[in-house]
């Protein structure tokens, strides 16, 4: 049975646990451990481009290299959950004042002189864990405050009539108003079986287009119904997938709906109004399964796939909370059942495919009860944020680590990583100098590493002079080992070193978005 708690004593309790998860994660000093934060490997294999994270020991959003160089920085007043960078290279991230709970939406500009608020126009609703920027809108997880008795009419058997609630939404806002332009409220598309007196009563396997509030876990979060933790948008179909935490299930929701449909079952270009389209982890939710058939614990951050070999399907951050005897992550891609009309195919008596994932990596080292994602980039390779240990890692579809990096003193909800191509990188100035920890890894990073002479990509490098054979124009930029920038310039010809003293160097060659960067001794 859900205990029925009232809203306000609810969320502080929530802020309660915050805090002390928060405080649960000052840094201890400790010498020998140390090296490894930082960058711990980077290998050819690895994918070109930048990663940014939340780094609340310097209370900042910082964008780094692969060499775990800072390449930008946005400084906060508070702690930010999930930053990510728009296709216009502004900064987005959900407004917080300490908690998960926030009322407006932050974009600040590349070089931090601009900030566009956006505060929500509903304060029935406050935001929380995820927002997406579409063209004109904003597309964010909320929650509504809703009466018990309003709860109680939409299908919740459990819960007392005269305290509120918080239930999950998904809400899409106007980036200048504020607006309300849509609203998904996850208690219209419910489903109970527990008294014919009250409404929303049926057979739950007849049913897999809705939700049966009595398959909400009780083992994590009491404070919290369904938690929607995180989600994607795919704007060919015009589709939202969903991580319902507590239910240890995604689902997929249609957009094209009207305000008015998004709360029933028949509209939209799918046809079902706002009921469910699709949904995956833990058939037994829908009386089509048991415990045995469960995929999904708890899981985080699903996303359609747009590059490699999988493209199309899905991929999700399996936390793995009470999977087994032993608890432990994975990530999962499933073959999504969908038709050329986007429609996803179900039996009238079975579960929806697939009955297990096509791909699952996992090892016996990770694991991240809470918090954490995973995409694939463009290389196809599948980019991993761990983030109870903030620890930022990309693998190869053969499932080899090949670039690894550990964030300084906190955990980490989620991190992202950018190819050098990203439209929101075109050109910003992307000079890496110093890290965020101190002291950094002392790993030798390095994407090519040469002896003299070099022949690559029409580059020739000797201790006196770089060579370019090639007739467009090429930008090249030296480093020394620490990062420091000690040259910049462009040219097509050639390029006197001999300034550089005896030592190692970093030269980066770059022609429009693609560019090698070259490890090199230079000898008195």
């Amino acid at each position: 049975m859900l205990e029925a708690k009232n809203y306000q004593k609810s969320r502080k309790s929530k802020y309660a646990f915050l805090l002390a998860f928060l405080l649960s994660l000052i840094f201890i000093p400790n010498l020998d451990a140390q090296s490894r934060y930082g960058v711990q490997l980077h290998t050819n294999d690895a994918s070109d481009g930048y990663t940014l994270f939340y780094s609340q020991p310097v209370d900042a959003s910082i964008l780094i290299d692969t060499c775990g160089r800072i390449v930008n920085k946005w400084q906060h007043d508070t702690p930010v959950f999930h930053p990510k960078l728009t296709k216009n290279g502004s900064l987005l991230f959900l407004k917080s004042s300490g908690t998960i709970d926030s009322e407006s939406i932050i974009e600040i500009n590349w070089d931090n002189s601009s900030i566009l608020e956006t505060h929500l126009a509903d304060s029935s609703i406050y935001l929380t864990y995820e927002v997406i920027a579409l063209e004109n809108s904003y597309l964010a997880i909320g929650r509504k405050r809703i009466s018990g008795i309003e709860l109680i009419n939409k299908g919740f058997v459990t819960l007392r009539d005269d305290v509120d609630y918080g239930i999950d939404v998904i809400v899409e806002i106007e980036k200048e108003s504020g607006k309300v332009l849509w609203l998904w409220d996850i208690s219209d598309h419910l489903i109970q079986d527990e008294d014919p007196n009250l409404p929303r009563y049926g057979e739950v396997s007849n049913h897999p287009e809705l939700i049966d509030p009595q398959a909400i876990s009780r083992n994590d979060w009491p404070q919290e119904f369904f938690m929607i933790n995180g989600m994607d948008y795919n704007e060919k179909l015009d589709q939202i997938a969903l991580s319902i935490r507590k239910l240890s299930e995604i689902l997929i929701i249609d957009h094209s709906t009207t305000l008015e449909e998004a709360s029933g079952s028949t509209g939209g270009t799918y046809g079902k109004g706002g009921d469910l389209l699709y949904r995956w982890g833990n058939p037994a939710n829908y009386g089509r399964g048991n415990e045995t058939d469960q995929q999904l614990f708890y899981q985080h951050n699903p996303n359609w796939i747009e590059y490699g070999e999988h493209q199309g399907k899905m991929i999700i951050f399996n936390n793995g909370i009470f999977r087994d005897s032993t608890d432990f992550s994975s990530i999962d891609i499933i073959q999504l059942p969908i038709d050329s009309q986007g429609n996803y195919n179900i039996h009238t008596e079975n579960a929806f495919d697939p009955s297990e994932p096509d791909f699952r990596y996992t090892s016996n080292e990770f694991y991240s009860g809470y918090q954490s994602g995973a995409k694939v980039l463009p290389n196809g390779n599948i980019y991993i944020t761990e983030g109870d240990d903030t620890r930022y890692f990309e693998i190869t579809p053969g499932k080899e680590i090949v670039w690894e990096y550990f964030g300084f003193r906190t955990s980490s909800y989620r991190s992202e990583k950018y190819s050098a191509s990203y439209e929101g990188l075109a050109n910003r100035e992307l000079i890496g100098t110093g890290t965020v920890e101190s002291p950094s890894s002392d790993y030798d990073c390095l994407q090519v590493d040469i002896q003299e002479p070099f022949v690559e990509n029409h580059v020739k490098v000797t201790n006196d002079l770089l060579t370019i054979n090639n007739s467009a124009q090429i930008e090249v930029r030296i480093y020394d080992r620490i990062g420091r920038l000690l040259f910049q310039d462009q040219t097509a010809t050639s390029l006197d070193i001999s300034f550089l003293r005896q030592g190692l160097y970093f030269f980066q060659i770059r022609q429009k978005a693609q560019f090698i960067t070259i490890k090199k001794y230079i000898y008195e």
